[in-house]
């Protein structure tokens, strides 16, 4: 009976310990699996939190600037003037719709709109330190704004900023249908919402993971939240490996999931193996003097040219080239190829610039001080030759910083130009704290001329700006005689676009020039001629 006893322990033991080792892989990768993917999930929830709200504090920045600029000039009446220069304010800021004053009993005044008698309860908004911001109802029926005023004792100034460009989005694909993401103020108001409902998402699965993340400057929350089981959708199938090769293959999983983690987008590979193979290209689009029918300069702009001839869509490339990191060696590559494309039509007409685009990556720090020293401190094109684009679509993390790298730029010689003004994060705080030296017109406001679209006069207000504080302009985008007459009537002198030439190829851009700037002085007169009167060919 003992024996027996003993046999059947021995054998419930052997079988506690086959299960254990035949399982215990298993078990033991599958937990681990779990963790990585809940541990990966919850800091890419943070991480998305985190960039919403320094995406929502930058569009709040930009209205407490605009409402600074406005408080500082004590514009605190109704007259034509401060109406005016509200508007002038106001549209430096592409999220904030309107700008109005208020009395104390919560009646806007005016705004840039003109006089308007509008109810505006600012009682009721949340109020953070100095800050003051709520949801309240604007002049259109049903539709409300994301309302911020600075003080309310006695009539106050009140921005008005559209709620859907506070919510940056970031739920793109699956994502967006099964996860949720909202900005929200103090009081859980909500700003702005992306993908599924929060209860919708909750009623699918109630096993949720939410990350809240609160500024620490504004009333202003990130909220994203997502079901455990789409964070563990992209591990499914290292898990289904696991359980597949279960002890023995335990450890190559662990390898294959750190590889898994670090293996970057196929895009992303291709486009270090054509940096380290040269494969992109700089074509030039010429800039055009309307006052002397010369040219005056180029825009650098980068093309990818593969062996096979294929050439791949700078809008295919260019914004995952950013956000990875890889635009800087391939700025830095676009740089050594213009001093070599350019080094002829330099030395023939000294003059002519080129026009590089940076990023705000490049403004962080003075590196690209140093590379521009380096790769025109000695061959033809010289700091006097260069003009750095910097666009307003992508903030800058740091004015301060970015200005100090503006001027010793500034002083090698280039000059700095903001590109596609009046789209994006910076504005009139840009030309102000960066000490910008050209202002160049966005397309989209160039192709709203002769349309009647609200963005027209966006064009008139640029011009007036750059005027008045002795900036050039370059409009960009001009593909139609009656674009181009209307600019010229307007007092705008530098010239971007189809209408004067697509970009060009090295070669093809130094015959532009030679045929303008004076291959012969009958050509250059024809030219001159040409583009007086508004018409103009391309030059191949």
């Amino acid at each position: 009976m003992g024996g027996a006893l003993r046999v059947s322990l021995k054998v419930v033991l052997v079988a506690v310990f086959s299960v254990v080792v035949t399982l215990g892989p298993l078990v033991g990768i599958d937990m681990l699996v779990r963790w990585v993917a809940i541990h990966q999930g919850e800091g890419q929830l943070r991480s998305m939190a985190e960039t919403m709200v320094a995406h929502a504090e930058n569009i709040l920045d930009g209205a407490a600037t605009s409402l600074g600029i406005l408080g500082a000039e004590h514009v605190e009446t109704c007259s034509p003037a401060s109406i005016r220069r509200i508007g002038e304010v106001v549209f430096t800021r592409a999220n904030v719709k309107e700008i109005g004053l208020v009395d104390s009993g919560g009646r806007m005044l005016c705004s840039n709109f003109g006089p308007a008698l509008v109810e505006v309860d600012v009682s009721r908004a949340e109020r953070h330190r100095a800050t003051v911001l709520g949801m309240l109802p604007t002049r259109l029926p049903g539709r409300k704004a994301l309302a911020m005023a600075v003080g309310t004792d006695g009539s106050t100034l009140l921005a008005m900023i559209e709620p859907s460009t506070v919510l940056l989005e970031l739920l793109h694909g699956a994502a967006r249908e099964s996860c949720h993401a909202r900005i929200m103020l103090g009081d859980g108001t909500v700003v702005g919402v992306s993908g599924v409902g929060f209860e919708t998402m909750q009623a699918r699965d109630p096993d949720i993971m939410e990350l809240r993340v609160a500024s620490a400057r504004y009333p202003v929350t990130a909220v994203v939240a997502a079901p455990r089981a789409a964070l563990m959708q992209p591990f499914l199938a290292v898990q289904s490996y696991g359980k597949i090769g279960a002890g023995g293959l335990g450890v190559a999983l662990l390898v294959i999931i750190g590889v898994t983690m670090r293996r970057r987008d196929g895009l992303e590979a291709e486009i270090d193996e054509a940096l380290r193979a040269g494969e992109f290209v700089a074509y030039y689009q010429p800039i055009v003097d309307a006052a002397t029918g010369r040219v005056a300069g180029c825009e650098a702009l980068i093309r990818w040219q593969k062996p096979g001839g294929e050439t791949v869509r700078p809008d295919l490339f260019i914004p995952l080239a950013e956000s990875s990191g890889q635009i800087v060696p391939m700025t830095g590559q676009l740089m050594d190829r213009v001093q070599a494309d350019l080094a002829e039509v330099v030395r023939r007409w000294p003059d002519v610039y080129v026009s590089i685009n940076l990023v705000a990556e490049h403004f962080a720090d003075a590196a690209i001080v140093g590379e521009v020293r380096r790769r025109f401190g000695e061959g033809p094109l010289r700091g006097r030759n260069l003009v750095f684009e910097i666009t307003e679509r992508r903030p800058l993390a740091n004015i301060a910083a970015a200005g100090k790298v503006v001027a010793q730029l500034q002083r090698l010689g280039a000059r700095v130009a903001l590109d596609d003004a009046g789209t994006g994060h910076g504005g009139l705080a840009y030309i102000q704290g960066l000490g910008m030296d050209i202002i160049k017109i966005d397309r989209m406001f160039v192709e709203a001329i002769g349309t009647g679209a609200v963005s027209a006069p966006i064009v008139d207000a640029l011009l007036e700006l750059a005027d008045q504080l002795d900036m050039t302009v370059v409009a960009e985008g001009v593909e139609t005689e009656e674009q181009f007459a209307y600019l010229r009537a307007r007092g705008a002198r530098y010239f971007q676009g189809f209408l004067f030439s697509p970009p060009l190829p090295a070669a093809a851009f130094a015959r532009f020039v030679g045929a303008f700037n004076g291959g012969s002085a009958e050509v250059s007169a024809g030219a001159t001629r040409r583009l007086a009167a508004g018409t103009t060919r391309t030059v191949a």
